[in-house]
C-alpha cells in the first residue's frame, strides 16, 4: 500500500491562512466545502464545519475520499478549545482514521502542567507543551488572529504524535477564479521543518476572513493533489 504519512494527509485536510490587519471578527459558526483533484480527476472531498458559543469552539474537517485515495478511506480531525481575540487555545485534538480506528489518535493540552498526552494504540506519549502551540485544524485559522503584516510565518503544531514547526513564506498576491467570482489572495510558500519534500503551497483570501481556497502539495507516494474550495457560508 502507498506510503502516506499524517502531515500529508493533515496539510491536504486543511492547509493554511495569513495575516490580515483589516479582516472581519472571526464568525461564530461557518462551513467549507473543498474538491481534492489529481490529474484533472475528483479523488475526494473534504468538508469543514466550525462553531463557538460563550468562548468554547469546535473545529472539524472531514475527508470523503474517492479514487486512488480511496484506499486510506475517509477520515475526521476534531480540535476542540476556547477562542478569544488572541486566537485558539486548542484543549483536546483527535484524528480518526475510519476505515483503521486502530490507528486513532488522541491528544489533550494540559497547560496547567505544560503538558501534552497523546493516546495512540494504548500507549500514552507525553511531551512538552510549547509556548503557543496550535494544533493541524486550528492553525490556519489563527492567522485571522494575527495583527502584523509580515513575509515569514513560524507556528508550533501537533500534528498527531508528533510537535513540529510550520514555516510559510508570502510569495505574491493572486486573483483566484472560484465559481464565476475571483477572489483576491496571498500566495504562500509552505515546509515543515525537518521533513524533506514537504514544500506545498497555499492561496489565502485576503478579504474579510482569511481562509486557504486553493492549496498544492506532493505526497510522499508521489501524487500531486490540488485542494480547491466550491463553496463556504462566509463572504470572501
Amino acid at each position: 500500500m502507498c506510503r502516506f504519512n499524517i502531515s500529508n494527509y493533515l496539510c491536504i485536510c486543511i492547509l493554511l491562512i495569513s495575516a490580515n490587519l483589516f479582516s472581519k471578527d472571526f464568525p461564530a459558526k461557518f462551513d467549507i466545502k473543498y474538491e481534492l483533484i489529481h490529474a484533472k480527476k475528483n479523488v475526494g472531498e473534504i468538508g469543514v464545519t466550525f462553531t463557538e458559543t460563550k468562548g468554547l469552539y469546535r473545529l472539524e474537517a472531514t475527508t470523503y475520499a474517492a479514487g486512488i485515495l480511496k484506499l486510506l478511506g475517509d477520515r475526521k480531525l476534531l480540535s476542540q478549545g476556547r477562542i478569544d481575540k488572541k486566537g485558539f487555545k486548542p484543549n483536546s485534538f483527535e484524528f480518526i482514521n475510519v476505515k483503521k480506528p486502530s490507528k486513532n489518535i488522541k491528544s489533550k493540552f494540559l497547560y496547567n502542567k505544560s503538558l501534552i498526552t497523546t493516546n495512540y494504540k494504548e500507549q500514552v506519549i507525553k511531551k512538552k507543551l510549547p509556548p503557543g502551540i496550535l494544533d493541524l485544524v486550528v492553525y490556519l485559522y489563527q492567522f485571522n488572529f494575527i495583527k502584523t503584516n509580515n513575509v515569514i510565518y513560524n507556528f508550533t503544531i501537533l500534528e498527531g504524535k508528533k510537535v513540529r514547526i510550520y514555516r510559510y513564506k508570502k510569495l505574491k498576491q493572486e486573483a483566484v477564479k472560484i465559481n464565476e467570482k475571483f477572489i483576491q489572495a496571498d500566495l504562500f510558500e509552505g515546509s515543515i521543518i525537518g521533513r524533506d519534500s514537504s514544500t506545498h503551497y497555499v492561496w489565502i483570501s485576503k478579504d474579510n476572513f482569511r481562509i486557504p481556497i486553493k492549496l498544492k502539495i506532493q505526497t510522499d507516494f508521489g501524487l500531486l493533489i490540488e485542494q480547491n474550495l466550491i463553496s463556504t457560508s462566509l463572504q470572501l
